[in-house]
């Protein structure tokens, strides 16, 4: 798999076209266990793009997006982006499954 820059992960994640936001919802999962990429990231908007995508999404781009949320959790980052709304979602996505 080519290699994504974290700029290039977050202005995709904010792309208008779903396939460009899945994708960089399917990179960021293999990049999240990179310290200095999650730092990055962060630093970079990253996470309020990928709890707005995770929001809005469906599909493979919702299960992409969780799946790099759920790593970055591992990794103790992103907590402070848990709040009602989210968990309501997370929710939602688990019975649709």
């Amino acid at each position: 798999m080519d290699q994504i820059s974290v700029t290039e992960i977050c202005d995709r994640l904010g792309s208008d076209e779903d396939a460009i936001r899945k994708m960089a919802a399917f990179k960021l999962q293999s990049n999240v266990g990179d310290p200095s990429f999650v730092e990055t990231f962060i630093l970079q908007g990253g996470l309020a793009k990928l709890k707005y995508l995770i929001m809005r999404a469906s599909g493979n781009t919702l299960a992409y997006s969780l799946a790099s949320f759920s790593k970055l959790l591992e990794v103790d980052k992103g907590w402070e982006c848990i709040e009602q709304d989210l968990i309501v979602r997370v929710r939602r996505a688990d019975f649709n499954l």
